[in-house]
């Protein structure tokens, strides 16, 4: 099944895919036919989308226009909250006096030895209090990034672990109506092992724990804990039970700041429908959110309301009037009078990273609206002067759902954004002018971070921060004047050594004195983002940055400098790996990665790749990156440039090879192997015979791009004038035998 990664500007292209979609019908106890018939008249509504005009997030209510960040988060971010708050949600309490956390049972050895399993009541009186699951990696080192969602059924209802507990019935009481779940029954929407494997824990509760689910005049849950003397239901602009639900997640979070083995720092909160508006709500209202995952939230989530498509303001106040304040009804007739629209909602999580997602088959929730609604909010994102990756979405085939093949999107988005660098390498250095010091030799170029902080022990003038060393192909460099950046590529080759090509210069207007923290991050496909730091500012910027090899720095000051420099990458970011000579070179369109960027598969991969390399040295590059982290699956060019000039194979491709696999089969990588076709002395035959023997996965590019008429000749226009490696066409063929092979399972 293809995957669909989309960013922003390629949101608008979903409209016309989607607008035949049959939607999931929502269930309700509501029988109001009206209400249940508007949902089947929106399959015949695709080409009668009303007219409507969108507010501007950037503009006050007082219409004084937003010129500044700062201006944004002082200003207009309180004002919209306060509005959605007051208007569409419900206000909600602080946390209150008196809440205590209760370890009701923990078991270091649940999922068969796989997890470390709490169970946690954070108890508000004598028979209210939510019980939370949680589940870590129990081979965990150190504090675990989490991701918490609200369960609809009760917590055994998220995996068949017997040791999951049922409620007490006197705490079930409060739920109103209430059926105990099968354990199980819902895991297919919560992955448990899968988000364990993947360095992740799991916290959730049920929704009821909080308030049920129905319309029962706020009798039953925790609001009557905050009912003034007298009072029977909340007030106009007091919350409702999304509002509740929100604020229940920001509970367990209290929790989760005292939990010794749970980064508090770094919590995603997720979920779908209804509960995928709790999450953005949640996160909206606080800020200690790391990350947010709406799947399907559809209308007063992600969606936009005055689209009016799908399910409606006006349907969904009468098929769940329990989930908002008594102020949002008076929109249901006159959706184009509310103050703001869900874009604006949306932009409430900047700067934090922001996924939405949405299901094909799902009109009632209107994917386009909220990919529309997205592509709003990247605005403000834009406006705030944010990377553009922290806005994500895609759309899954069938129903309205949250499925694995979601997870495995939000868990790659994790990895990206969540998931913490592990710092591998460290060390201080004292430099006299002139000098120059480096951290030990590494290939990985992807998903890393690579920081220097410098105590100045005179006037600041120049240094130089960059990756390099032995045949590295690629790397960058970067010098940090008084006043600007310069950032030059490098080119290793044989003739010439490393020969500088200047890419990009800019001015950083940072009053540098006394310290300075430079900070590299890259992402796949040579993506990085610089912050640089010193006196109390900060300037941030989306680079170009390539590198491989040494962390290294160079004193250009004409005084003493004291720098800390740090390398760390990030653990499981990277799923599939290639091993290769220049054919997989990431930089231009006559190398298949390219087109592999470009077809969507952008995150998840690593390419370590020496122009004219060596079987041994590959498999040098290999075991070193190894050491930061591993893949899941390994492509492996067979012999690469390993060949004498009589056309005979060095003994080392054959070795190397041997070794390769041999790693492979002891740390449970898979292994694919790969080969370039015919091209001169490239002794293609007696690679594949051996290939063909020995059982494992292969691309066979020869098929896809050899004439097939007995002489070896490529197809016309695939190989480029250098008779060795592919044209753009050419390269275009290799992309479509790799995704064969590797992403579609052929």
């Amino acid at each position: 099944m293809k995957k669909a990664f989309l960013s922003a500007a390629a949101l608008a292209l979903c409209a016309v895919s989607l607008s035949a979609s049959r939607p999931v019908a929502p269930t309700a106890g509501d029988d109001n036919s009206k209400y249940m018939d508007m949902y089947y008249a929106s399959l015949e509504k695709t080409d009668k989308i009303r007219s409507y005009t969108l507010p501007d997030a950037l503009t006050m209510q007082n219409g004084q226009k937003v010129e500044t960040p700062e201006q944004w988060y002082s200003s207009r971010r309180p004002e919209l909250l306060n509005l959605i708050e007051t208007e569409m949600f419900g206000k909600a309490p602080g946390r209150l006096e008196g809440t205590v956390f209760e370890i009701v049972e923990q078991d270091p050895s649940a999922l068969g030895g796989r997890a470390l399993r709490k169970q946690v009541r954070v108890r508000f009186d004598k028979t209210r209090y939510i019980q939370a699951l949680i589940y870590l990696p129990a081979s965990a080192q150190g504090k675990v990034p989490v991701f918490m969602g609200v369960n609809f059924d009760g917590n055994p209802s998220v995996s068949p672990d017997p040791g999951i507990l049922y409620p007490e019935k006197k705490h079930s009481r409060l739920y109103g109506e209430y059926k105990a779940p099968e354990r199980g029954s819902q895991a297919s929407r919560w992955p448990v092992e899968e988000i364990l494997s993947r360095g992740y824990g799991l916290v959730t509760f049920h929704c009821s724990d909080v308030d049920p689910d129905f319309d029962d005049g706020f009798r039953n849950g925790v609001t009557p804990l905050i009912y003034r003397e007298g009072q029977i239901r909340p007030d106009p602009d007091q919350w409702g039970t999304i509002s509740a639900w929100a604020w229940g997640m920001s509970r367990v979070l209290d929790y989760l700041e005292t939990d010794p083995d749970v980064d508090a720092a770094r919590v995603a909160a997720i979920g779908h429908s209804r509960m995928g508006k709790t999450a953005l709500l949640a996160a909206a209202r606080d800020e200690r959110f790391a990350m947010v995952i709406s799947n399907c939230s559809g209308c007063c989530g992600a969606a936009l309301s005055r689209r009016n498509y799908g399910e409606t303001v006006e349907s969904i106040v009468h098929l769940f009037p329990h989930w908002f304040c008594g102020n949002f009804f008076k929109y249901a007739a006159d959706v184009d009078s509310l103050p703001f629209d869900q874009h604006e909602f949306l932009s409430l999580i900047a700067p934090r990273p922001l996924y939405v997602a949405s299901a094909e088959q799902d009109a009632w929730a209107d994917p386009v609206g909220e990919r529309l609604s997205l592509q709003e909010a990247q605005k403000v994102y834009d406006f705030l002067g944010l990377e553009r990756g922290l806005t994500c979405g895609h759309i899954h085939e069938g129903p309205h759902d949250l499925t694995p093949e979601d997870w495995a999107h939000y868990l790659d988005f994790a990895d990206r954004y969540l998931a913490a660098p592990q710092v591998v390498q460290k060390g201080t250095f004292a430099l006299a002018s002139g000098q120059k010091a480096s951290l030990p030799l590494n290939f990985v170029r992807s998903y890393a971070d690579f920081s220097a902080d410098i105590e100045l022990g005179g006037p600041f003038s120049e240094i130089t921060l960059g990756r390099g060393g032995l045949k590295t192909y690629w790397g960058s460099e970067m010098e940090i004047t008084r006043d600007s950046v310069i950032i030059s590529d490098f080119d290793w080759t044989e003739e010439k050594g490393s020969c500088a090509d200047r890419r990009e210069a800019f001015a950083h207007s940072l009053p540098i004195g006394g310290d300075l923290r430079v900070c590299i991050g890259t992402e796949e496909f040579q993506k990085g983002h610089l912050k640089l730091s010193s006196g109390g500012k900060t300037v941030e910027r989306d680079i170009r940055w390539i590198g491989g090899g040494k962390p290294y720095i160079t004193n250009g000051c004409s005084g003493p400098l004291k720098a800390t420099l740090s390398f760390a990458s990030r653990k499981a970011s990277s799923k599939i790996w290639f091993i290769a000579d220049s054919y997989f070179n990431t930089v231009d369109p006559e190398r298949w990665p390219h087109y592999m960027v470009q077809d969507g598969f952008t995150q998840g991969w690593m390419a370590d790749h020496i122009p004219g390399g060596y079987s041994k040295e590959m498999l040098e590059c290999f075991k070193n990156d190894l050491e930061f982290a591993q893949p899941e699956i390994a492509v492996w060019m067979l012999g690469m440039n390993d060949i004498e000039k009589n056309g005979k194979m060095h003994a080392d491709w054959f070795d190397s090879l041997l070794e390769f696999l041999r790693i492979c089969e002891n740390r449970g990588i898979t292994p694919v192997l790969t080969t370039v076709p015919d091209v001169p002395e490239r002794c293609h035959d007696l690679k594949t015979a051996w290939v063909r023997s020995s059982g494992y996965r292969y691309i066979d590019w020869a098929e896809a791009v050899q004439k097939g008429d007995g002489s070896r000749n490529w197809k016309d226009g695939l190989l480029s004038e250098d008779l060795v490696h592919p044209s753009e066409e050419g390269a275009k063929v290799l992309w479509e035998e790799v995704r064969k092979i590797i992403f579609e399972g052929q």
